[in-house]
């Protein structure tokens, strides 16, 4: 890089840095600059232009439409703005790709829905193709069949790679269509079975994400997903996982190739040896767990053996905010659950997630050992990862794309100080703070030392 762009304290200039930062770099996706998607004032576009510019070998930027940028379009924002938005999609059918609909107040939205759908229909249908459909619901009973219905008779949707993802407080309060109260556990049969075309659109979908904060029964959530029968790619955010469920996605989704999960509270047994539950066509796995006082650690079935093709894994612990004892806790067994992961030989490991838990020294030297072939590494709120960073990271020939989010300016002062020395490495992003109006961001070339505060 001739010159690498900083980010300074400016509202404009931080708001959109901080936008392609979250899109880049937040996302649950591994490659580098595999999203840049904003939606942000004139100001702000320029600084994300002079970014991109400077990142255009990374995200192959498109020169296709010079307002590519709009890729996401917010329900909210479509009703606010419905001249700009439809003439975005008159002028550049394909620049539109991601649509969100968020519901805050769910009465209001189903009485204003029928109106404002008959409102934009025209506009949803210019779009090329959509790519990826977005639900954030209170109740996912009250709302979503009603839109899913619309959208499945009226969206195009010729991409061959289609991701919907859901998120909901609570999946079936009580439900009424047509003038008849359906049971709260059988709404999904009932609503499949009088609409052929949402069957046809959901079985469509690749990608899958669902997160739901209250507890699922699971003769209910295989119902719901029922129709989705071409996953390729599935995240699990749900208060309760055991091995029922593991056992459940193996048999209806054995093509399955990337399984993300998250719970609060779910059976650490799946992992246990011995285990006959394994996802041998997997190439990425994202594991996020709290651990109890009381469970064991054994992750001797997530083995080389038993994942023969996985390439991408992802191990993270959710902070226990409220307990600092169950914290402390959970910290240690996730770190010794790490440790007898890593003290395998994974060959074929290219990329490596870690968050939360503590590294140590045997850890460091056990992953430049064990995974040789790590291109791309990410590291968040890591303790004690300053000075390992610094000191292990050399030994990774093949590392191409570095990501660190220090819990502390000590730890950043930790990792400065070691003066990594990497051969190979082409991309770092460092990231020192959890309040975007303080955060320090810095983008380097290989040999270049351009810092933006």
């Amino acid at each position: 890089m001739s010159h690498t762009p900083f980010i300074n304290n400016s509202s404009a200039a931080s708001s959109a840095g901080w936008e392609l930062f979250h899109y880049v770099f937040i996302t649950e996706y591994d490659k580098l600059g595999k999203k840049i998607l904003s939606h942000c004032n004139d100001w702000e576009q320029r600084n994300i232009g002079v970014l991109c510019r400077a990142l255009k070998w990374l995200v192959g930027w498109r020169k296709a439409s010079p307002l590519i940028c709009f890729r996401r379009v917010l329900w909210t924002e479509l009703n606010n703005q419905p001249e700009f938005y439809h003439n975005l999609a008159r002028q550049y059918p394909d620049a539109l790709q991601n649509l969100t609909i968020k519901i805050a107040d769910e009465p209001v939205f189903n009485l204003e829905w029928p109106y404002l759908y008959r409102r934009h229909v025209n506009f949803l249908k210019q779009v090329t193709h959509w790519k990826s459909l977005n639900f954030y619901v209170n109740s996912l009973a009250s709302s979503w069949p009603r839109i899913i219905e619309q959208l499945a008779a009226d969206l195009p949707w010729r991409s061959p790679s289609r991701t919907m993802s859901i998120t909901t407080i609570t999946h079936s309060p009580g439900v009424i269509w047509g003038g008849n109260s359906v049971p709260e556990m059988s709404w999904p049969d009932f609503f499949y079975s009088h609409s052929p075309k949402v069957l046809k659109f959901l079985g469509r979908i690749t990608r899958l994400c669902f997160d739901c904060q209250t507890p699922i029964d699971l003769t209910w959530l295989f119902q719901f997903l029922a129709p989705f029968k071409r996953l390729k790619c599935l995240s699990l955010t749900m208060p309760n996982i055991d091995r029922q469920l593991a056992q459940a996605i193996i048999q209806k989704w054995p093509g399955l190739t990337t399984l993300q999960i998250g719970s609060i509270n779910w059976d650490c047994a799946i992992f246990h040896s011995p285990n006959q539950i394994n996802f041998r066509n997997l190439t990425a796995l994202h594991l996020q767990f709290v651990f109890k006082a009381e469970d064991p650690v054994d992750f001797r079935a997530l083995n080389p053996t038993d994942y023969p093709n996985l390439k991408r894994l992802g191990f993270t612990t959710a902070p226990v905010i409220f307990d600092p004892q169950m914290n402390f806790t959970n910290q240690n067994k996730m770190a010794a659950g790490f440790l007898q992961i890593i003290g395998q030989r994974w060959p074929k490991l290219e990329s490596l997630i870690l968050s939360h838990f503590p590294l140590n020294s045997q850890m460091a030297s056990r992953m430049a050992q064990n995974a040789p072939n790590i291109r791309y590494l990410r590291i968040t709120n890591c303790p004690a990862m300053g000075l390992l960073c610094a000191h292990w990271l050399p030994q990774w020939t093949k590392l191409r794309s570095l990501v660190l989010s220090f819990t502390s300016l000590d730890e950043l002062s930790d990792f400065i100080n070691g003066e990594l020395n990497s051969e190979s490495l082409m991309f770092l992003c460092i990231l020192c703070s959890r309040n975007p109006l303080q955060g320090n961001i810095s983008i380097l070339g290989n040999g270049e030392g351009h810092h933006g505060t």
